[in-house]
């Protein structure tokens, strides 16, 4: 339970924020990111997704504050969210482990079921955009522009070895990415 004091703060940062005062989100971010993050931790397990819902949690804050009705409760307010996206997240989960499960039974194929689809797209595109600047541009000339090794080494005025290299070194970025997503 929040003290009086952290309550009247909250309140001043978010009518200063919604005042126009920029400076006070930085503050509530200050205030409430790290216990964002270990009460998303808390129910996902999992610190590298606790720091994503968090950051899409503040996304909503800052779409959303200035409709927030009583900016005292700007905490409790914050919590819901919070558990709102983390149960977003347990549920895709757990659908995702349905899908497997139901591919291991043979009852339906994994690979053939749009939410499994769809999951796994945004999955490796969450892994795609982590990656460095350079890899992100070889896997998308090889792969979405459908270019040979030759004419991706003339475009970026390398060696075919080199972009070779960085090819494979790439895909192999993006598959630690994409695993250690999962």
């Amino acid at each position: 339970m929040e003290s009086k004091i952290s309550r009247l703060v909250n309140e001043w940062l978010v009518l200063s924020f919604q005042a126009g005062n920029k400076a006070a989100l930085n503050l509530l971010v200050k205030r409430w990111h790290k216990i964002l993050i270990k009460n998303i931790q808390s129910k996902t397990q999992n610190l590298e997704v606790a720091k994503d819902i968090a950051q899409d949690c503040w996304v909503v804050v800052i779409h959303s504050i200035h409709r927030l009705q009583n900016p005292a409760d700007f905490g409790a307010w914050l919590m819901k969210i919070a558990s709102n996206k983390s149960i977003d997240w347990i549920r895709k989960k757990g659908l995702e482990q349905k899908f497997i499960d139901a591919s291991l039974n043979n009852k339906e194929s994994l690979n053939d079921h749009p939410d499994y689809q769809l999951a796994m797209i945004r999955s490796i595109q969450i892994a795609f955009e982590k990656l460095p600047l350079k890899d992100r541009r070889i896997l998308f000339m090889h792969y979405s522009m459908d270019l040979p090794v030759v004419e991706i080494a003339q475009r970026l005025n390398l060696k075919e070895g080199t972009v070779k290299s960085r090819l494979f070194t790439a895909r192999n970025h993006l598959k630690t990415k994409f695993n250690h997503h999962e």
